[in-house]
């Protein structure tokens, strides 16, 4: 079993950095490649920050398989993060849950004074939102992990109740909690226009613009039809130095020590 003594001089320093700016800033955008530990590194950070008393729960948010098997993976290798206590809500892999058994799953989550953390899949946020709803159960989380955050690069704000997006939850809670961390080895897969959807999540739109519309009229101009935007030359710097405070980019070659090559 890994103890924290393992954990690489960098991911170290980078939980350290999620735990002090706690309070001081709404969150971060991590965007590690991956095999650089980006899900243990997050997963020390709420060790730590649960264990201060500044959080109390904490929903992570990841892909169906990432929810089943690679947090709960972490959580059990990590002598340090086994004093968790979690309840996964995506089920186990290859099983499909009935909207009964995950109600039963949140049932539990909500009873257990002990719980801390929550994890689901992303296609069940709008199901968390409207089962906690007709529970009349306030929304119990103060920190918010996404893992991929690139999927919410569309940044589709539904909030009506028969039509809630996925992204209409986060508009809908995020003022009620504390901190977001989103994770993604790809924070822009077809250009700058992927961010605005993620940063507006951490920052309520502080530095990007509070709407899509009004962010892609200041840093992009658009066909005649409005199909497709294409960044103004001064648009890069601008966007990443607006966003630099919360934001942390880190490359498998900075960071990963490989052997010689030894040529035949």
């Amino acid at each position: 079993m890994r103890v924290l003594d393992d954990l690489r001089p960098y991911q170290h320093r980078l939980s350290q950095r999620l735990l002090e700016e706690f309070g001081e800033k709404p969150g971060s955008l991590l965007a590690v490649d991956m095999g650089l530990g980006k899900t243990v590194t997050t997963a020390t950070a709420i060790r730590w920050l649960l264990a201060s008393c500044q959080v109390r729960r904490v929903l992570i948010v990841a892909p169906l398989r990432v929810a089943q098997k690679t947090w709960p993976d972490e959580f059990s290798e990590w002598r340090h993060l086994r004093p968790l206590h979690w309840h996964g809500l995506a089920g186990k892999i290859g099983q499909k849950l009935t909207p009964a058994q995950r109600r039963k799953l949140l049932e539990d989550f909500l009873a257990d004074p002990r719980s801390e953390i929550a994890i689901i899949n992303r296609e069940n946020v709008v199901w968390l939102y409207k089962t906690l709803q007709e529970m009349r159960v306030p929304w119990p989380f103060d920190v918010l992990v996404y893992d991929e955050s690139s999927r919410l690069k569309e940044g589709k704000k539904r909030t009506g109740s028969k039509n809630l997006s996925e992204f209409g939850v986060y508009a809908k809670v995020r003022k009620g909690m504390d901190y977001v961390i989103e994770l993604t080895g790809t924070p822009t897969p077809k250009g700058l226009i992927d961010l605005w959807g993620q940063i507006v999540v951490i920052d309520l739109g502080a530095r990007l613009g509070t709407t899509k519309k009004a962010f892609l009229s200041r840093w992009f101009e658009s066909d005649y039809m409005g199909w497709t935007y294409t960044p103004f030359p001064h648009s890069e710097k601008e966007i990443l130095d607006r966003i630099s405070d919360i934001t942390v980019s880190m490359k498998a070659r900075d960071y990963i020590d490989l052997p010689p090559v030894v040529s035949s």
